[in-house]
């Protein structure tokens, strides 16, 4: 036996767009925003058809959530993130014979972050396209870095373009986020 659709009365559809508008404006997906109502998105379609009005108020909420997602970017860009990289020594018959444990910025991971939501941005919504365009100083290596790492311009052609300086497709995120050999010597 199937359910029938659930009838809301008008106060009780404004109360609920009123939460989603608040929940999306303060960065929660459709889908959780749906979820933590009670409501389906299916049903949220169907009004935004049925009403402009609540179209209109998704959108503003929609473009608020935009906003804190900016806001993230630069968050995840300015605060350290500590993360433990554990490394495994394997001996000659493959057996792990040494692991040692370091606590560092989690660099390479920030950078993926805050690259995915300014890629994120840039395709949802055009005025975020160059708004939150990086300058670099130097298209050197940072110290301390390897030479595996992307240097800052290149990173910063793939946050504005996409792609890697002379690549014409997305570059592959394995290489994106690549760790140094620890298996050479010093």
């Amino acid at each position: 036996m199937t359910q029938g659709k659930r009838r809301y009365t008008e106060q009780e559809k404004a109360d609920i767009v009123d939460r989603l508008c608040m929940l999306v404006a303060d960065g929660n997906t459709l889908t959780a925003a749906c979820k933590e109502v009670g409501v389906s998105r299916l049903t949220v379609y169907a009004w935004r058809q049925q009403d402009a009005s609540i179209t209109k108020r998704l959108d503003i909420a929609w473009d608020q959530c935009l906003e804190v997602m900016a806001d993230e970017v630069i968050e995840i860009i300015d605060k350290t993130h500590p993360g433990q990289i554990v490394t495994v020594e394997a001996g000659k018959n493959g057996k792990p014979t040494k692991t040692t444990t370091k606590i560092s910025d989690m660099i390479e991971h920030r950078k993926l972050r805050a690259w995915g939501r300014l890629q994120l941005l840039s395709r949802i919504s055009t005025r975020f396209a160059n708004r939150h365009a990086l300058t670099t100083p130097t298209d050197e290596p940072r110290p301390g870095t390897s030479s595996n790492d992307y240097t800052d311009a290149q990173l910063l052609h793939v946050i504005q373009h996409g792609t890697l300086p002379g690549e014409e497709s997305m570059p592959n995120l394995e290489d994106m986020t690549h760790e140094p050999d620890h298996d050479s010597a010093p």
